[in-house]
């Protein structure tokens, strides 16, 4: 049997309470009610599916089945029922998220105390466990992650207490929460079994008994609802689950994230490495927690599972539970050998624990403050993008992108999805070889992919680009969408190239056309001065009509140099009938790209006042600026420029039809 922790001084339910409090605090200074990682937003587009009446879906109608977790899903979508609009719901769920979190941080204090754990060294681990940056960042995502570590203790805490019914039961929330955390059935068996010590066949018997019923409450909740997928969907499990092996590669192995986890929680291990020790020791109940976190890491290990950073909260859950036993027998000790030392030991325990961390509250505020940043990005260009087009697309466009969250919800229209999740035949024919499978079944209207400079390009000849979202003075990353050219007629008015040899420098630097191409190739010295290059023209008729500079995209392809370049500033001058015009773009340093890889220029981009009429454009300059300090000598080429003048659905008038005319 488990030692009987010695009294801290401090009864339970008080701690518990001061527990909660704390917990609230963190919570509500770290809301946001923006922040929902993109993920998220695919159960958030499920719930409002649902509650919309377009059934389980992510595409309205659809026999897709991509949300991991039922109950989640679920309980958000009574907020897209009771609000009166989809930005509204998603404040009701976050704020029931905020409320999940402090009862999950709670319940776990309760599952270490009610493992024998003193209240001391339970308080330290729940608080620690909501203030770590990762575990704060993915609880308060959106995502399932509270409502997985509230189900997760509640159905240990039940296993401790030997209330098998209730266990089982709290086992199927579980399985409803996440599919994988049906495993803390097992490892509570497992962990009464050892505490029990069976010395008889009868009382094994007894035991298969008691866990039997817990079996049969479990699949009393949770066989209801895998019936209805297997009608509704005909699997009982989501496939994301398959589509998460299928394109494992693409991310990196689950086990790529033990050494970082090492290094980040190093202060904690020798805390749980005792705690571990003692717990097998006295066959504690304190392994419930600790083994349940082995059965999952080892079940993503050996599954395959990718180096998602929310697959943290199981390695944190073992970690935090292991190191407050350690806490708690390390304190014990020093209490039986001198009672007088016993608030020193925890003193001395609590700098132990904090000196690595000793700014614990400037992290907490960094956390926040990181969490906010990746919020005001998912808005500014996730969800920039899907607004832009629902403004912009027919309703019934089809569009391929590989993030489909916050654009599927704040787009409202039909997605292609090259991850697979909502689309799974791409994944499966992708991995199996198939690269045009997606387009030669779903010629999507539309394709979409960041638009970063450690981002491949997209120069797919069968798509050209039409819009760039974000704001770069904001942010490294953008979003960038092409649209199919054979309905490219009168959406994109007109697609022009400038070829790299058209343009001419200005001094003495030394050019050259590349052989065999349209390139232009330009020597520059270790010391660069600012290169100008400058095209006039007299055949760059881009349409007949008058559009602002708001309608144009530029897209820029060339090498950069080895000197680090600070800008590039492009000047466009034009004549029509209304009379000469210009656009002035610049692309700051942060926003270039690697090499050979577009820069991409738009709206976001235009410096001061823009009236360019693309009747005729009559000269294009392009000026690279180059940052210090100098680099090496190297070659700037330069291959083309092209410039489109894009009109949407709000200019044609025509919105109800799928073909862009």
């Amino acid at each position: 049997m488990p030692e009987t922790p010695v009294k801290s001084g401090v009864p339970h339910r008080w701690t518990l309470v001061a527990v909660a409090v704390v917990a609230g605090a963190l919570v509500a200074y770290g809301f946001d009610a923006r922040w929902f990682e993109d993920d998220a937003m695919i159960s958030m587009q499920y719930a409002r599916n649902v509650a919309g009446g377009c059934g389980w879906s992510f595409n309205c109608g659809a026999d897709d089945f991509a949300t991991t977790s039922f109950l989640h899903t679920a309980v958000s979508s009574i907020a897209f029922h009771v609000a009166a609009d989809p930005d509204a719901a998603l404040v009701l769920v976050k704020v029931y998220e905020s409320a999940v979190i402090v009862l999950a941080v709670t319940a776990f204090f309760h599952l270490l105390v009610v493992a024998g754990i003193g209240p001391f060294a339970a308080a330290i681990a729940a608080i620690c466990l909501l203030a770590n940056d990762n575990t704060f960042t993915y609880l308060s995502s959106g995502m399932e992650n509270a409502l997985y570590l509230l189900a997760l203790s509640a159905a240990l805490t039940a296993g401790i207490r030997r209330r098998y019914g209730l266990t089982g039961a709290l086992t199927g929330v579980c399985h409803l929460v996440r599919p994988e955390a049906a495993l803390v059935g097992p490892v509570a068996a497992l962990v009464d079994l050892v505490r029990r010590r069976p010395d008889s066949r009868a009382e094994l018997r007894r035991w298969l008994g008691d866990w039997t019923r817990a079996g049969a409450a479990s699949l009393a909740v949770a066989g209801p609802v895998w019936l209805l997928f297997l009608v509704l969907k005909g699997t009982p499990l989501p496939v994301s689950a398959e589509i998460k092996l299928l394109t494992a590669a693409n991310w990196g192995p689950f086990q790529d994230l033990i050494p970082s986890f090492i290094a980040r929680e190093a202060h904690w291990l020798p805390f749980a490495a005792a705690g571990l020790v003692v717990a097998v020791r006295r066959r504690s109940p304190a392994l419930g927690p600790i083994l349940t976190a082995v059965a999952l890491v080892t079940l993503y290990w050996l599954a395959g599972m990718p180096r998602s950073p929310w697959y943290y909260l199981p390695l944190h859950f073992g970690l935090f539970a292991a190191g407050a036993a350690g806490i708690d027998a390390g304190a014990n000790a020093v209490r039986r050998w001198r009672p007088s030392l016993a608030p020193v030991a925890q003193t001395v325990i609590v700098v132990l624990l904090v000196s690595p961390v000793i700014d614990a509250p400037a992290r907490f505020e960094r956390t926040v403050v990181k969490v906010r940043a990746i919020a005001a990005k998912r808005h500014d260009i996730n969800a920039r993008t899907g607004r832009w087009l629902q403004r912009n697309a027919p309703p019934d466009v089809r569009v391929a992108i590989p993030n489909i969250g916050y654009i599927g919800f704040h787009g409202g229209f039909h997605l292609v999805d090259f991850v697979g999740l909502v689309t799974p035949d791409v994944a499966r024919r992708r991995a199996s070889g198939d690269a045009n499978y997606w387009y030669d079944t779903y010629r999507p209207e539309l394709y979409g992919n960041k638009a970063v400079p450690s981002h491949p390009r997209f120069d797919d000849p069968r798509y050209a680009l039409v819009s760039v979202q974000g704001r770069p003075a904001h942010h490294r990353e953008r979003y960038a969408l092409w649209l199919r050219r054979d309905l490219a007629t009168h959406r994109v008015r007109r697609s022009w190239v400038v070829s790299g040899d058209r343009f001419r420098t200005a001094g003495a630097l030394e050019t050259k056309k590349a052989s065999g191409t349209g390139t232009l190739q330009i020597e520059i010295p270790a010391k660069p001065p600012a290169v100008t290059l400058t095209a006039r023209l007299d055949d760059a008729v881009l349409s007949d009509g008058t559009f602002p500079a708001s309608d144009l995209v530029i897209h820029l392809i060339h090498d950069t140099p080895p000197a680090p370049l600070r800008q590039v500033t492009i000047l466009l001058e034009s004549e029509s009938a209304s009379g000469p015009g210009h656009a002035l773009l610049r692309m700051n340093r942060g926003f270039l790209p690697e090499r050979r890889q577009h820069s991409v220029l738009s709206q976001e981009n235009v410096v001061g006042e823009s009236n360019f009429n693309p009747g005729r454009v009559v000269r294009v300059q392009l000026d690279y600026a180059f940052a210090d300090p100098p680099a090496p000598s190297g070659r700037l080429s330069v291959e083309r420029l092209e410039i489109i003048s894009f009109a949407g659905c709000r200019l044609a008038g025509d919105c109800t039809s799928r073909v862009w005319r």
